[in-house]
């Protein structure tokens, strides 16, 4: 029987090399595979591992943002507390609401707590000082952040000032150091006028962080009777 002739040998070659890509790709693409599927191994282990860190440090936060608190509400006896936003009681009822953001609307927030403090018989010097530390808190609101507004509380005892804005919020671990550094409190502020609010206002409360800053004042409407020096208070007499 006479050999295949090269012509009739050409299309078995053909077939024995198409046999033998094809081979090969298939062990590229098994090669591929398991690279790509080791590489979301990885990937989901690293973010896995992101994660827990994540939550390290949120807890740490939490811990640190605790001990803040304690440490804030003691030196000043409770008068000012620094909370999370949801736990800002309201101060009786919603009598003005209004944005704080340009110069008029600064002048028009002043003149309505003006107003208020003097409808409900609060004393030129009492409502003096709530009208000081209001604007500290407004001026806050207007340099540092954006989309301010103030509202303003009426009770039958007192005078509530909520001033909230929209911003990066302000290190919570720096207000401890301020308030705990001898002499600091009457030279500088904390920062931003909280020393001034916290010496004019009754009570305190502020709430901060990523989605902005929220500071509430209250001044009761009467002088309230005398109370023991604070630990605060005992610091500046060192």
């Amino acid at each position: 029987m006479p050999a295949p002739s090269r012509e009739q040998r050409k299309p078995a070659e053909m077939d024995r090399k198409r046999d033998r890509a094809s081979e090969l790709g298939q062990d590229e693409l098994r090669e591929l595979s398991e690279t790509f599927q080791q590489t979301v191994r990885r990937l989901s282990s690293l973010v896995g591992e992101l994660e827990a860190a994540h939550q390290r440090t949120l807890q740490a936060e939490q811990e640190k943002k605790v001990f803040y608190r304690e440490v804030i509400r003691a030196v000043t006896r409770g008068k000012f507390e620094l909370v999370d936003r949801s736990d800002v009681p309201l101060l009786g009822e919603l009598v003005v609401d209004l944005p704080c953001s340009t110069g008029p609307e600064y002048a028009a927030a002043r003149a309505a707590i003006r107003k208020l403090s003097a409808e409900l018989g609060m004393s030129e010097e009492r409502g003096g000082d709530l009208l000081l530390a209001a604007g500290e808190a407004i001026t806050n609101a207007m340099k540092h952040a954006r989309d301010g507004r103030c509202l303003i509380y009426r009770s039958d005892t007192s005078i509530g000032i909520r001033v909230t804005d929209r911003g990066s919020g302000i290190a919570s671990h720096q207000l401890p150091a301020t308030i705990l550094t001898p002499g600091f409190s009457t030279k500088v502020s904390l920062g931003m006028g909280y020393t001034l609010m916290l010496q004019l206002c009754d009570r305190v409360w502020l709430a901060t962080g990523p989605e902005g800053t929220l500071i509430q004042l209250e001044k009761k409407i009467c002088e309230p009777p005398p109370e023991r020096p604070t630990l605060l208070q005992s610091f500046n007499g060192l």
